[in-house]
């Protein structure tokens, strides 16, 4: 069974059911029918938009840096997953942009990770872009994590700019040698509608 330090999601709002379709009498004795919503927004929700298990290849990600970006079929007693390595002349995963189909406050992305061979002062980032610019919402650094066993479920969540219609995301490795590497085995991608 896989090891490391797991984050609850957050259990979503449950959602208000939807009134009878069937014609009701006011007290005046007037029918009343109840529409259907040709757009219907969430009630407060997380709502997935990606969830990439790399069980075919890179999917929704795109390498990025100057140093390989490499994937694997099977390996650490795991199938499907990407390595990156050293920042600076290194190694990056990314998404294109996703749109959003409704206005959304925060983003959550929970994902699972490897580290081998990182040292005191490597570490790993994510950050996230909605326009032109990339915004740093985390870095996990090597007194944070072990080498050489697997973290699940490990999830960090940021708040989105008003108004957003996009959202990137993107991890980097910051560690002074090749031989620095971090593997991904599943990230999800999440937003919030309040």
């Amino acid at each position: 069974e896989p090891t490391g330090h797991p984050t609850n999601l957050p259990t979503p709002h449950p959602t208000t059911a939807r009134p009878s379709k069937q014609p009701t009498n006011e007290p005046t004795g007037r029918p009343v029918i109840v529409a259907d919503d040709p757009d219907p927004v969430p009630a407060a929700v997380w709502v997935s938009l990606l969830d990439e298990d790399f069980s075919s290849g890179m999917g929704a990600f795109m390498p990025g840096g100057n140093i390989d970006v490499k994937y694997y079929k099977s390996v650490l007693g795991r199938k499907g997953l990407v390595r990156i390595q050293k920042n600076g002349l290194g190694s990056a995963i990314s998404t294109s942009p996703i749109p959003f189909e409704h206005s959304y406050s925060k983003a959550k992305v929970t994902f699972s990770f490897y580290p081998n061979s990182m040292e005191r002062r490597d570490q790993f980032c994510l950050e996230y872009n909605t326009d032109s610019s990339w915004i740093r919402s985390k870095c996990w650094s090597r007194n944070q994590f072990s080498n050489g066993k697997w973290y699940d479920n490990v999830s960090q969540d940021f708040s989105l700019p008003g108004g957003s219609s996009q959202l990137s995301i993107r991890f980097i490795c910051a560690a002074s040698s090749i031989h620095d590497d971090i593997i991904f085995d599943r990230v999800k991608l999440e937003a919030y509608i309040e």
